[in-house]
């Protein structure tokens, strides 16, 4: 097997979110104590000690654009005469850490990483009965922990499901019973079973204060509810790991109306009845989505930034139009946060069924009908309405529509893909 080793990938420690830190800055690297295991003597007592130690880095190949943060770990042993009034404490001394590409013929391209850290431990002396200082140092080492990772960047899937019912008069509670079996009847999962989920009515996102949602049950919990013939979709996403556990997700909405004449918004805009986040800082967010009148918008048409909200649009939404920016945060097993490309198809009904990359519209920057095997989950809106999967079959440059009835003519069709990656040691 050809090793290739290419550089220069550059590699630096992170934060969770993938910021880059000062690795001798308190807590950049974290220290667990887990045990002793211990000898007495006269003089004191030997200790072996064990210490986990954690951490993210990230690894870069063209100067700008950082990797996912990647977490390591270690545990090390050490021994220290001690007693048993003693604190440890943990500060690093040196840290190095370095990348490189293995390229072979046998396997997918993969980076090493190299992580060199000296780390400094104190003893302390805590004991009432210290005659010299409250808090007397005891002793001092330094200890040397090498981590060597081999990291594969892979594309997360996802399973999404769908709950679909049509609105009664005066119903407050939905239940399984409820489910359009046409669509899938899979019911209302738990929201402990899944990575998110979203309500919508008659295709308006639902802020998360307007209902209660457990396993089986939808309860809304407006004075106003959902009016006859409305269609109710509850859209499940489960991200799982290559070890098919469970990753978690959140998902935030700021609320917001339009006054018909700005398109900047902040903090101070948000309708704090539906909550009172903000909008959250563009580095702790794995992607965005915003909503104008229940219909999901290009992403050329607005930027977030510096906690604001800017519509880019030459037309500005109608007065009392609402607005909802959804923020999504994608977080790995050990908390780290995933990086997640969204891409649009955007076109218009046009009375046919089939739809290809020749329909997009050009101008909102519309992407191609991606593979689905390319994305991690795809989703369908058609004038503004979330659609369940048997309405739809998408293959590479195609989208075909298996409804009887066509959407009508002019009425707008996003085709969302979200490719979310995750870096994992192999």
């Amino acid at each position: 097997m050809m090793l290739k080793y290419s550089f220069p990938i550059t590699c630096y420690l992170t934060d969770k979110n993938g910021k880059t830190i000062n690795p001798y800055s308190p807590q950049a690297i974290t220290y667990t104590q887990l045990s002793f295991f211990q000898n007495g003597t006269e003089a004191g007592m030997q200790r072996n000690v064990f210490v986990l130690i954690t951490g993210f880095v990230a690894y870069c190949f063209d100067g700008k654009n950082l990797s996912q943060p990647i977490p390591f770990h270690c545990i090390r042993c050490f021994d220290m005469i001690t007693t048993k009034d003693t604190k440890l404490t943990f500060s690093v001394c040196r840290f190095y850490c370095d990348a490189f590409l293995i390229q072979c013929k046998s396997m997918p391209d993969k980076v090493g990483v190299l992580i060199d850290i000296d780390t400094c431990v104190t003893s302390t002396d805590t004991s009432k009965q210290n005659s010299i200082a409250p808090y007397s140092i005891c002793n001092t080492l330094i200890f040397e922990s090498k981590i060597h990772l081999m990291c594969k960047e892979t594309l997360l899937k996802a399973d999404i499901y769908q709950f679909n019912a049509i609105a009664e008069s005066d119903k407050r509670i939905y239940t399984n019973e409820d489910d359009l079996k046409k669509y899938g009847g899979i019911g209302i999962l738990s929201p402990n079973q899944v990575s998110y989920y979203n309500v919508f009515v008659n295709g308006i996102l639902q802020p998360k204060a307007d209902y209660i949602l457990s396993n089986g049950r939808l309860e809304f919990t407006t004075v106003d509810l959902p009016q006859k013939g409305q269609p109710i979709n509850i859209f499940f996403v489960i991200y799982l790991s290559n070890s098919k556990k469970l990753l978690k997700a959140e998902n935030y909405q700021y609320n917001t109306l339009s006054n018909g004449e700005k398109r900047e918004f902040t903090n101070s805009d948000e309708l704090t009845q539906y909550g009172d986040k903000g909008i959250p800082d563009t580095g702790e967010i794995s992607y965005f989505n915003l909503y104008i009148n229940g219909v999901l918008q290009p992403l050329t048409n607005f930027t977030v930034k510096n906690h604001v909200l800017y519509l880019t649009t030459t037309d500005i939404p109608k007065k009392d139009s609402t607005i909802i920016l959804e923020s999504v945060v994608v977080r790995g097993l050990e908390g780290q946060l995933l990086k997640v490309d969204t891409l649009q198809f955007n076109t218009y009904a046009n009375e046919n069924k089939v739809y290809t990359n020749e329909n997009k519209i050009t101008m909102y920057n519309s992407k191609k009908i991606l593979d689905p095997k390319q994305s991690s989950l795809q989703s369908l809106y058609v004038n503004g309405v979330i659609q369940p999967t048997t309405n739809y079959i998408v293959t590479k440059n195609c989208l075909s529509l298996k409804t009887e009835d066509l959407p009508v003519k002019g009425a707008p069709i996003t085709l969302q893909s979200i490719q979310a990656e995750i870096i994992e040691n192999t």
